[in-house]
């Protein structure tokens, strides 16, 4: 008789739990869209319009980007007039934490920090042009230094045509080598990076934003999203608003990964823009270009990144860096093979996302306040 009570005292006991369970995880489940939704909203106390915003996404990357915001912070533009949006593109260090640090460390400056799960850059500066209360929304990465006066005269050159739609600040390098094998930035106009260029917030969204369904990884979505402002005004290049970028080594094994997606970025672009590509084609290095010797000579104009094709021919060096080239030779191996295998898949990819037109508007701040506060 008691074993007969015990038993079902246990399992009356097990029922509830189960019971308690479930509401648990319906509860869970219900709040946390709605926290998803919410965090896409959050604003710091206070927080008005003003003229600029300022769009940095990042990615494991907290050193480097404490230096990017350290040249934000000393811009010469009225610290009054801008704000910094920084956002976590899914990082596993302490960008939140360096975030607030800032704070504290230049209480001048307007710096909010947002997340954005989805994996991507353009992703993330989609995130932040929600969010961006500013009529102008620049654009700049988390490896850059932008130069004291790149905020001023970016707004200059937005406030001197109101038809220009889009600013392309010049961004530049040092580099010691031509090589593969070194990222960097460096234009004199038409690349449109967006390390250096900046957008009307309202013409901005009504485009689209970035097509990071498209282009998921960090190549071509810039471009392509200059060609669609293009639609919509006149992108004029700022030449005073200068950013360095510097050039940073990566491995063998980086190269050959992104070779994964750069086929099916060079057809989509292929398919989409083809008189643009022609009009705004990047430069191939001359054969009588002269490899850096080491002097640190600033950088303006050269294709990013260096074509391993564009070096093969050279012969000087074949002669002074054997390795290097050796290296180089390598490389275009190995991409030929990946072109090989994702070849059919790109080409399928390029041809489902032909047609640029079919974006929709990205939603401004108070659109998305008013649709949680409706909700």
């Amino acid at each position: 008789m008691l074993t007969a009570l015990a038993a079902r005292f246990h399992a009356m006991h097990f029922r509830a739990a189960l019971g308690q369970l479930f509401v648990l995880i319906v509860v869970h489940s219900a709040t946390d869209g709605i926290r998803e939704t919410s965090e896409m909203v959050i604003r710091e106390p206070g927080t008005r319009c003003v003229p600029v915003t300022v769009v940095v996404p990042t990615r494991d990357r907290t050193a480097i980007l404490s230096e990017t915001i350290d040249a934000l912070a000393v811009q010469t533009a009225d610290p009054a007039t801008f704000e910094v949006i920084v956002v976590d593109n899914g990082t596993g260090d302490d960008t939140g934490r360096l975030v607030r640090e800032v704070r504290g460390q230049h209480p001048h400056l307007r710096i909010r920090w947002l997340h954005e799960r989805c994996p991507g850059p353009g992703a993330a500066r989609n995130r932040g042009i929600r969010h961006a209360s500013g009529d102008i929304i620049l654009f700049t990465d988390d490896d850059c230094l932008p130069e004291p006066e790149w905020i001023e005269t970016m707004r200059e050159a937005f406030n001197h045509d109101p038809a220009v739609v889009g600013v392309e600040g010049l961004t530049y390098t040092r580099l010691t080598e031509l090589s593969p094998f070194v990222h960097y930035s460096a234009n004199s106009g038409g690349y449109f990076p967006t390390c250096n260029v900046g957008y009307r917030a309202k013409q901005l969204r009504a485009a689209g934003g970035f097509d990071w369904a498209t282009f998921p990884a960090a190549n071509k979505e810039d471009v392509d999203l200059a060609y669609r402002m293009m639609w919509l005004g006149r992108i004029e290049f700022a030449p005073f608003a200068r950013v360095f970028h510097p050039a940073r080594s990566m491995s063998f094994g980086w190269q050959v990964h992104r070779m994964r997606r750069l086929v099916g970025d060079e057809l989509c672009m292929m398919f989409r823009w083809p008189r643009e590509l022609r009009q705004y084609a990047r430069p191939a290095i001359p054969d009588d270009a002269e490899l850096p010797d080491g002097s640190h000579e600033r950088v303006w104009s050269m294709p990013n990144p260096v074509r391993a094709r564009a070096l093969v021919g050279r012969r000087d060096l074949l002669r002074r860096r054997p390795l290097l080239y050796a290296k180089i030779l390598l490389l275009l191996c190995v991409r030929t093979g990946y072109v090989s295998i994702y070849l059919p898949g790109s080409i399928l990819h390029a041809w489902r996302h032909r047609d640029p037109s079919g974006l929709q508007p990205l939603a401004a701040p108070c659109e998305i306040d008013s649709r949680i506060r409706s909700g």
